[in-house]
């Protein structure tokens, strides 16, 4: 097997065409960058220099530069890669998520993470959170992002969860069809009887979904069996139809204020402040992957990140 070193000192002589100035630009004796030369030629069964003054380059190993070139250029590929590797410098992340979350947070955290580790490439993989669930456990995605229902089972399993961010979603209703069902009072007074709202016609998300599961918890609790007009995975479809009154929905805060999309929010009502609306964020890791530091530090950036962004937005 030709040793990558002996590929270097060839790739030099042939350079200065001598052993001698070889040997002093690669910080070694004479004798060793002949002895190293001898060695390729002896493994290849041919001569690559003529020993003359300057050394002469034999049509073998014209051929065989062609060769050493492409070699040793895949090996710098190499060592740059594995010190990379080795440094935590460079890979992918796998991040799963909604594609709402994928939306709403992963812009500002990729770019700010992106400053610190330019070399890693952060893949945002978008699914409802059962089948990201199932991808973690698996190995599939390094990250998962989810308002999680059953913390403790995640505590004594083989995954770690670290806290994001708290996560609010509010109820929306185009006023006109709020007010063609209820009393204009409502709206003025914010008051509101939810064990009315069975007369009040839904757009659901993924029942897989936060917004989807908090509807359900939400109409078991006031005894709703609710009109659904139509369903959807795609927010951006669930918001447009019901801005345009076909029926209520359940939409992140975040989503429904930060958005520039929305630009006939005053044409809504926003039903906010309701404990079965609340839920809490947390990153879960796999604790056997070996790329626990790295996931660790892209956690850190979102946090900071979007703490600093929420903190501007009160301001």
């Amino acid at each position: 097997m030709i040793n990558f070193l002996n590929i270097e000192y060839f790739l030099e002589v042939e350079k200065v065409r001598s052993f001698s100035k070889a040997a002093e630009n690669l910080y070694t004796t004479q004798q060793a960058v002949s002895a190293r030369i001898a060695n390729l030629e002896n493994e290849l069964n041919c001569k690559l220099f003529l020993r003359s003054v300057p050394l002469e380059i034999t049509n073998s190993g014209k051929k065989f530069l062609f060769y050493a070139k492409q070699i040793n250029c895949i090996n710098e590929e190499i060592q740059k890669e594995f010190k990379n590797i080795s440094e935590d410098n460079s890979g992918t992340i796998r991040i799963g998520l909604t594609y709402t979350r994928d939306y709403l947070y992963m812009p500002d955290i990729i770019f700010e993470f992106q400053k610190k580790y330019p070399l890693y490439t952060v893949k945002s993989i978008s699914d409802n959170i059962s089948d990201i669930e199932k991808k973690l456990h698996s190995g599939k995605i390094d990250l998962a992002l989810g308002a999680f229902d059953d913390c403790e089972l995640y505590n004594n399993s083989n995954i770690d969860l670290f806290f994001f961010d708290d996560e609010e979603l509010v109820l929306l209703v185009n006023k006109n069809l709020f007010k063609s069902i209820f009393s204009e009072s409502c709206i003025k007074n914010g008051v509101f009887n939810f064990y009315e709202f069975d007369k009040l016609p839904f757009i659901l998300g993924h029942p897989d979904n936060l917004s989807g599961k908090t509807s359900k918890i939400f109409f078991e609790k006031y005894k709703i069996n609710p009109i659904i007009k139509a369903q959807s995975d795609n927010i951006q479809t669930i918001l447009k139809l019901c801005v345009n009154g076909l029926g209520a929905c359940f939409c992140p805060k975040n989503l429904f204020e930060n958005s520039s999309v929305f630009n006939r929010k005053n044409e809504l009502l926003v039903i906010k402040g309701v404990d079965e609306l609340k839920h809490r964020m947390y990153f879960g890791i796999l604790k056997t992957n070996p790329k626990i530091k790295i996931l660790k530090d892209f956690i850190e950036t979102a946090i900071n990140i979007t703490n600093h962004i929420e903190n501007y937005n009160k301001n």
